[in-house]
């Protein structure tokens, strides 16, 4: 089932509410999309399949927020300081967006099964 758009002029931004089972990052619990104005910096995409946890690679010195995708497995992440293992962090499916907006040079993320992959967008 597709909830209907909402437009958030008085903020600036879109969000897409979306309901499903909540079985997979195609059939989300709910999922809440904001595309958020703002000028695009640049992307990159990380391979997580080493096992290693990382740091996004080249922030640009001026990006304030990013919008990550995991491909191909699930992923964990944790911006404390703290290097998230593949059983211990913040779950995110391949196929879902987090759109973050803390210290882009503190999250870092590990992959949860083989082949994972980060899809990165960089914004002012």
């Amino acid at each position: 089932m597709s909830l209907p758009s909402m437009d958030l002029a008085a903020a600036g931004s879109k969000v897409i509410a979306t309901k499903g089972g909540g079985t997979s990052a195609a059939d989300p619990a709910i999922q809440l999309v904001d595309y958020s104005p703002g000028t695009p910096l640049g992307f990159q995409q990380l391979d997580l399949s080493d096992g290693a946890a990382h740091n996004l690679p080249s922030v640009p010195a001026n990006a304030i927020y990013v919008i990550i995708e995991p491909e191909g497995a699930a992923v964990r992440w944790r911006d404390d300081g703290t290097t998230p293992t593949a059983t211990i962090g913040m779950g995110l499916v391949s196929g879902a967006y987090l759109t973050y907006r803390g210290d882009l040079t503190k999250i870092a993320f590990i992959q949860q099964t083989a082949s994972a992959k980060l899809n990165i967008s960089y914004y002012l």
